[in-house]
């Protein structure tokens, strides 16, 4: 796709990659308190266990209540990354989570555009319908 192309064709799949490697970090951000160890066969709360917070963290913090603030500031300071999780899982109906899901999905139809004006050909297609698949991931995650 990119083997000598117009400087402006090499940016556009930049940007798109770019674009869709950031959606997926917030997947993995929201699948880090959202999903199902069994199922993705991931420990959660890594982010949190490494001090990390993460945009669906920030934005249940953003949102949430004085006390829930403390309340997860005190989990985290005792490592009590379990509890901090059902905190944020309850917390999920503040929006955090969606919030999240959101922002990821609009970098992905934003990484999408970028694909808009080139050439049609297998390999675009093919980097359009991984922004589809990730977007279904996202949705998968939605409560």
């Amino acid at each position: 796709l990119i083997s000598r192309a117009d400087p402006s064709v090499i940016e556009r799949c930049r940007e798109f990659g770019f674009q869709v490697g950031t959606a997926y970090q917030i997947y993995d951000d929201c699948l880090d308190i959202a999903g199902n160890e069994g199922a993705t066969g991931k420990t959660l709360g890594t982010d949190l266990r490494k001090g990390k917070f993460t945009l669906p963290v920030l934005t249940f913090l953003a949102s949430a209540s004085e006390f829930e603030r403390e309340r997860c500031c005190q989990l985290v300071l005792e490592e009590k990354i379990e509890e901090m999780i059902e905190l944020l899982k309850s917390g999920a109906a503040n929006g955090a989570l969606n919030e999240s899901i959101a922002a990821g999905n609009r970098l992905i139809r934003a990484a999408q555009e970028k694909l808009d004006g080139l050439a049609p050909n297998p390999y675009a297609d093919a980097l359009f319908s991984l922004g589809d698949a990730l977007c279904e991931m996202f949705e998968q995650l939605r409560v």
